[in-house]
């Protein structure tokens, strides 16, 4: 017996365009040479980063492409195209190949290093689309092996996990972290190596209903128009040839619970189609088109997890509750690598170094609430908790941490090159403490005049006023060369322009104000956020930037101008002076 590679789909390929429902072809096939025979094992390797071995399965029919079709036709007037067989007497050179993947794991590929066979590695980056021999000693069949039966979660943000079966998440964080569609019921994820399916347990349509006959699970994909498959059920019916895991959840007002990972039954993944809804009719001059609204029962197989619908039975109400975040991690050597100014380009795509899920249970959160209605109700606890000092270092810790995870989020939509002002500004609006200890905390009403409205509004102890105007962080030409000089571009001159207005108005609108919202305007001040040094060309350093805003900040009175990269390390500057040194630990 031989083994072979297979590479897994790629997102984009010709291969994975949408075809219509009729042309879908059950299985999982691939061409190889004439050496393959039935009982051969076949590795589906995932490429790419968080990529690897996803699925060990097996061929288990041929059918055997002979050496040309025009000499077929002229040997035997076979049609051209005609598949023939091993008995045909024309030595074939290729043959067309159907392969059960019997085990999949796409949720923990295992890559060629971890696996300790450093040769697979060159393997894939020559493999073409056909099967691939490859040659593996016992001892790596052995360990493949053992992989599969326990699978270790990866740790690379693209495939790593973090929700476990039987737990409840908010629809909305599940797709802040993890991406895909809110709005669908199924479909793949650009965002994460993932395919989700959503499941309704009272749908609409009767016929929708999920249900499990006998192992497998018949579950409604998506309700499309058309006989064309439409890319949310492509996602799903492919999800295995691209080497992807199904992760599959019943949803409940907004909220999500996560049943487990599911692959569909590949030799017969839809047991039929559904009408769901009423055709959509459309008129082009005397003619009519009827599109149908249909869907695919699915037939799903469990590979772990929560085992639905069984039994009429219904866990989600008092399933835990956990809350998704993403947090910021970096080595020193990813740190070195962050663009700076020396010369070197800004990323390709401005990412976390290191993407952690933080999933916090509702067992802690009870505790947590439990604690407060403690101290809300029983002023003495209250009074004796707040002499304890280990509380107010608690209080400390907890603070500190939250701001640092505020940081590394505003780190990382700054140095996304398509964040937009509107991104900025919901960053800063939860983490107004950026801007110094001088200010009080949160934000104070923006439309203080008919005319204007300021991004953000920070508030003195002693009552006046701080606007904060939030600009866009890519700026190209933030600074450029005048003369002999660096100077500031059009786009700060523009932004202090119009902050200048804003602080008139404010000035002509002072008494007014006051008395309406017992704000003092007579001695505001702005920030002006904008720009980001790597964002700046002309091979112009990080410190020619910030050299030149403060030559710009220093004939201003009552505006000053900062970057964004400029906020940040002044901002953790002051958490790593400040903060325990247990926050580090």
């Amino acid at each position: 017996m031989k083994s072979w590679l297979l590479l897994a789909q790629e997102r984009g390929s010709a291969s994975s365009a949408s075809p219509k429902i009729e042309e879908w072809e059950n299985g999982h096939f691939a061409v190889a040479d004439s050496s393959a025979h039935a009982g051969d094992s076949v590795l589906l390797w995932r490429r790419g980063r968080g990529g690897g071995a996803v699925a060990l399965g097996r061929i288990v029919e041929t059918a055997v492409i002979g050496p040309s079709a025009s000499l077929r036709s002229m040997i035997r007037g076979q049609p051209d195209g005609e598949e023939t067989t091993q008995t045909d007497g024309v030595r074939a050179a290729r043959c067309r190949v159907r392969v059960d993947f019997d085990r999949p794991f796409p949720a923990s590929p295992l890559s060629a290093g971890s696996w300790g066979v450093p040769t697979l590695g060159q393997i894939v980056r020559a493999a073409g689309r056909d099967l691939t021999p490859i040659s593996l000693t016992d001892a790596q069949w052995e360990a493949l092996n053992r992989w599969i039966e326990r699978p270790q979660p990866p740790a690379d943000w693209l495939s790593a996990w973090n929700i476990p079966p039987g737990s409840v998440v908010s629809r909305t964080q599940l797709h802040d972290v993890y991406g895909g569609n809110s709005r669908v019921v199924a479909g793949p994820s650009a965002k994460t190596r993932n395919v989700f399916l959503f499941l309704n347990r009272d749908p609409a349509v009767a016929e929708l209903t999920p249900r499990l006959s006998g192992d497998v699970l018949l579950a409604p994909g998506q309700v499309q128009l058309g006989d064309q498959l439409s890319m949310e059920n492509l996602g799903v019916l492919s999800h295995l040839r691209r080497g992807l895991p199904l992760r599959v959840f019943e949803v409940r007002r907004g909220e999500c619970f996560y049943l487990g990972e599911f692959a569909v039954v590949e030799d017969l993944p839809v047991a039929r189609w559904i009408e769901a809804g009423e055709p959509k009719v459309s008129n082009f001059g005397d003619m009519e088109f009827v599109q149908v609204r249909q869907a695919p029962i699915l037939r799903l197989r469990q590979l772990n997890g929560i085992r639905p619908f069984a039994d009429g039975s219904d866990f989600f109400d008092r399933a835990p509750r956990i809350s998704l975040s993403l947090r910021l991690a970096s080595t020193d050597d990813e740190c070195d690598a962050t663009p700076g100014r020396s010369g070197s380009e800004p990323p390709v795509e401005a990412a976390p170094a290191e993407a952690i899920c933080e999933a916090s249970g509702s067992a802690g959160a009870d505790t947590v609430r439990r604690l407060l209605s403690l101290l809300e109700h029983d002023p003495e606890a209250a009074q004796a908790i707040g002499e304890i000092d280990e509380a107010q270092a608690f209080a400390t810790l907890v603070q500190h941490a939250r701001r640092r995870t505020d940081l590394a989020e505003l780190r990382v939509v700054a140095e996304n090159p398509d964040s937009t002002e509107s991104d900025l500004q919901k960053c800063l609006e939860r983490m107004t403490w950026v801007f110094g200890a001088e200010f009080l905390s949160g934000s104070a009403r923006r439309d203080l005049t008919a005319q204007d409205q300021l991004d953000l509004s920070l508030i003195r102890p002693d009552g006046s006023l701080h606007g904060v105007e939030i600009k866009k962080a890519k700026i190209s030409s933030l600074i450029k060369k005048h003369r002999n000089h660096l100077t500031v571009g059009a786009d700060i001159n523009d932004a202090t322009g119009q902050a200048l207005n804003y602080l008139r108005s404010l000035d002509e609108h002072r008494h007014q104000i006051l008395a309406e919202f017992n704000i003092d305007c007579r001695r505001a001040t702005m920030t002006v956020v904008v720009g980001h040094a790597s964002f700046v060309t002309g091979k112009i350093t990080a410190e020619q930037v910030a050299e030149t805003i403060r030559t710009y900040n220093s004939n201003m009175t009552r505006i000053t101008v900062v970057t964004y990269d400029q906020l940040i390390e002044a901002a953790q500057r002051s958490l790593d002076l400040a903060g325990p040194s247990a926050v580090d630990r």
